[in-house]
């Protein structure tokens, strides 16, 4: 591998004592680009410097939709700290309030949305595949 550092494994288990990432966590950018959460599909590798939210009591597939919304955005951006370099400490992410429906909704919901991304991203996907290689069969 090329251009990549890796960490020894005493610094990866440090930093998975104070942060270890778990299938279904949620993480985003809190220092300079902030925000593109991401719902974790793997639990092989350490994070720092990046809003670990665990999956907890709301489900992760309603929560990422939440924290991709419009209204988190503006949160955000009214929230961060920095000139130079944007900034969002944790305890404004704990901080943030939010109304959501009853626990099955919740899941209803994130489902619903969840497999509109996904069906978002192969129109996408088949799109840029007739644009950029016509013989595709996608």
């Amino acid at each position: 591998m090329t251009g990549v550092s890796l960490i020894s494994d005493e610094d990866f288990e440090a930093i998975n004592k104070r942060s270890k990432v778990d299938v279904g966590d949620i993480i985003f950018g809190m220092i300079g680009t902030i925000g593109n959460p991401v719902v974790l599909d793997r639990d092989d590798f350490a994070i720092k410097n990046v809003a670990l939210i665990k999956n907890g009591e709301v489900p992760s597939s309603f929560l990422i939709q939440l924290l991709k919304s419009p209204i988190f955005a503006e949160y955000i951006r009214n929230e961060y700290a920095g000139n130079t370099q944007k900034f969002l400490g944790l305890s404004k992410i704990r901080d943030y309030k939010y109304l959501a429906p009853s626990s099955d909704e919740q899941k209803k919901i994130g489902a619903f949305f969840s497999q509109l991304d996904n069906l978002i991203t192969l129109h996408q996907r088949k799109v840029f595949c007739k644009i950029n290689m016509p013989e595709c069969n996608i």
